[in-house]
């Protein structure tokens, strides 16, 4: 293991939430309503275990054909994962993030100064970057996703130079635990059609 690589702990983003309620004494629950899913009109965001709609339960999740329930799991999940959200929500996350709707400019570019991790991937604050290098595709530029994906097959990213340089914006998820590359096979498959 190198110097100045990334390594992904859920124990930061656990941390992170604690210090978070400490400082604003306020539940996390609370300061997510207050800080993005009110000002961004997300009506179907909510933080598990904590302000669930009524009726509302997230997509069931597999590890291969097994059906996985796990609600005590998902309620310990909290800072590091326990976000619940649909498509239509995600994506208006997204575009806010990088339109400048949630954070300073600064603070933006600050969570993009990425260290290598697992090929193709780079970590930098909270956020992914997957870039195929140019000799893997050698016909046209592969395309570079900023954003995150999930260990439940979950997956929201940006992809700056698609769409005539307008930018797509891709969410969604192949409910599946057992293979954590599937997302990304998924969203390069679809990136070669829109192209």
């Amino acid at each position: 293991r190198g110097a100045g690589r990334a390594y992904y702990a859920d124990t930061n983003y656990q941390l992170l939430g604690l210090i978070l309620e400490a400082v604003s004494e306020r539940s996390l629950a609370e300061i997510l309503r207050a800080r993005i899913v009110e000002p961004l009109g997300l009506e179907r965001t909510y933080l598990y275990g904590h302000d669930e709609p009524t009726g509302a339960a997230p997509a069931t999740i597999h590890a291969g054909r097994r059906a996985l329930s796990l609600p005590r799991a998902m309620r310990s999940f909290w800072a590091d994962g326990a976000l619940v959200s649909t498509v239509g929500d995600t994506l208006r996350f997204l575009r806010g993030l990088f339109a400048g709707e949630l954070l300073r400019p600064e603070t933006l570019e600050a969570m993009q100064r990425f260290r290598p991790m697992r090929f193709p991937l780079a970590y930098g604050m909270g956020m992914m970057r997957f870039a195929l290098p140019r000799w893997m595709s050698p016909f046209r530029a592969p395309p570079t996703l900023l954003g995150h994906s999930g260990a439940s097959g979950s997956f929201a990213f940006f992809c700056p130079g698609a769409a005539d340089n307008k930018g797509l914006y891709l969410a969604g998820t192949v409910d599946q635990a057992a293979k954590v590359q599937l997302p990304f096979q998924l969203l390069l498959r679809v990136l070669r059609h829109l192209r």
